[in-house]
């Protein structure tokens, strides 16, 4: 396996994502979800969680991505020449997108708790009869 001499991020539990010089080119799948949970993770400290994150809507989770993708393909990120920093950019995307997901399942049991099955077709725009 080669390991270019490429600027990247080292994902620790408890910290911010720290600065490393080297970085394995084939990562296995397990690793890179690890990595997506720490991200996870320092997100909710930074932003406050689930507080912070049920007060968005789907459209303001599409607006983060769309702006974490702009950032990830951007000058200010060299993605040319910075390969590892451009992937750690798909790792905080990827991180937006479980935080979005988590925080619309969260809305979907509260609609869901004490509905009756016929009620949720009804209730959830995102349940469609095509989808039973």
């Amino acid at each position: 396996m080669t390991t270019p001499d490429l600027t990247g991020y080292e994902f620790d539990r408890g910290s911010q994502p720290k600065l490393i010089t080297e970085v394995s080119v084939a990562s296995d799948r397990s690793s890179i979800y690890n990595q997506i949970d720490v991200e996870r993770d320092y997100q909710d400290r930074q932003w406050g969680g689930e507080q912070h994150d049920d007060k968005k809507s789907p459209r303001d989770w599409a607006s983060f991505i769309v702006t974490y993708l702009g950032k990830a393909m951007g000058k200010e990120t060299s993605w040319a020449t910075n390969l590892i920093a451009v992937r750690h950019r798909f790792i905080q995307i990827a991180a937006l997108c479980v935080a979005a997901a988590e925080s619309l399942d969260r809305e979907f049991a509260s609609r869901v708790e004490g509905a009756e099955p016929n009620d949720l077709e009804d209730n959830d725009p995102g349940i469609t009869k095509g989808d039973k």
